[in-house]
């Protein structure tokens, strides 16, 4: 049997079923499939497509003006043109948010896509507007059209939008299963890495790390020595270093905490050294005791806030035994937990400067 050819496996191209206007002046032709539109609609709506059509005519044929000689556009879906002309085409009352169904997002994503491209700032407004109040039924979003909206989400005054899209995103990984999960982190994190989204990127990675260490059968991930049993399949290298950087440092971070506990100087109206001296060792022990209980209720190195405040109200909890120590505080001293809250910002140990090795 001979092998089919490479023409034999493209489709003829053919006409819109629907927006293929008789009275329409351009001819489009977008994959396999010829639109015949007003050029109106687009020049009205688009700088981009205003120039397209304004370019001089010369004395060749003109594209745009018979199926044999369209105008072509690369890179883009018919489909998602089909969806721009549902909407362009449409009446007034048709394309107001209340009238278009959560059901239709997909279409409107492939608006925002499209207008996002061609610069159709009020299509784009209008997409992201619908999106937005539709945010609560995100079902009817697949994972590539949280990708393509968070993509073309990019000016400030749809960053609230881009924070929602990010949330959503969060949620979708934690409920889904292996390895659907890991399909949707790694397009969230090519997507955030694009961007240079550090906030978005801490957020996934402190994910990652906890639904890893929270795994059963999983140890505490705060030993240093302790090796860091997340899946790495599909997670491109520079997410992993970072991840494995982060580990290492806020571990390193809290055991030198975990080994250093407050100094106060002696409350010298009721102290004596002897008992200053047993009360340092007292807080000493029970810092480490309040640490160590800590670290077991929250085992992933991500989780450094958590330890905090739990490490905070032990030692609460104990203060009034401390003569010296409840007076320090009482007379301004910082509590020494909140002073250390800003050593563990996670975003500061994911990136921070790497020190090359000649």
């Amino acid at each position: 049997m001979q092998a089919p050819t490479d023409s034999q496996h493209i489709s003829p191209v053919e006409r819109d079923a629907t927006f293929y206007h008789p009275s329409g002046d351009c001819i489009l032709r977008v994959q396999q499939t010829l639109f015949k539109i007003h050029t109106f609609h687009l020049i009205s709506n688009s700088p981009v497509f205003a120039s397209l059509f304004a370019l001089p005519v010369g004395d060749t044929k003109v594209e745009g003006q018979s199926e044999d000689l369209p105008i072509v556009l690369h890179g883009d879906s018919a489909d998602d043109f089909r969806s721009l002309f549902k909407y362009i085409y449409a009446s007034v009352i048709a394309t107001q948010i209340s009238s278009v169904p959560a059901s239709e997002l997909p279409q409107v994503v492939a608006v925002a896509r499209l207008a996002h491209k061609y610069d159709m700032d009020a299509w784009q407004n209008w997409a992201f507007l619908l999106i937005a109040s539709h945010f609560k039924t995100s079902k009817h979003l697949s994972t590539a059209d949280i990708a393509t909206i968070y993509k073309v989400c990019d000016k400030p005054r749809w960053s609230s939008l881009r924070t929602e899209l990010a949330e959503l995103w969060i949620r979708r990984i934690e409920s889904e299963a292996e390895p659907q999960s890991a399909l949707t982190l790694s397009s969230a994190l090519d997507a955030a890495e694009v961007q240079s989204d550090h906030a978005f990127l801490t957020r996934l990675y402190a994910l990652h790390l906890m639904r890893s260490t929270r795994s059963p059968g999983t140890t505490s991930m705060a030993t240093l020595a302790n090796p860091i049993p997340f899946p790495t399949t599909g997670i491109p290298s520079v997410h992993i270093v970072r991840m494995l950087a982060a580990h290492w440092s806020l571990s390193s971070s809290w055991s030198n905490l975990r080994s250093s506990p407050p100094s106060f100087p002696p409350y010298t109206v009721y102290c004596t050294a002897e008992k200053h001296d047993e009360c340092t060792r007292s807080v000493s022990a029970s810092w480490e005791q309040a640490l160590a209980a800590a670290e077991r209720e929250f085992p992933s190195s991500v989780e450094m806030g958590a330890r905090l405040d739990r490490a905070r109200r032990v030692i609460a909890d104990l203060v009034p035994q401390w003569l010296c120590y409840d007076t320090f505080l009482g007379s301004g001293g910082e509590e020494p937990l909140s002073r250390c809250a800003e050593r563990f910002q996670l975003q500061d140990h994911f990136f921070a400067p790497m020190i090359k090795v000649e």
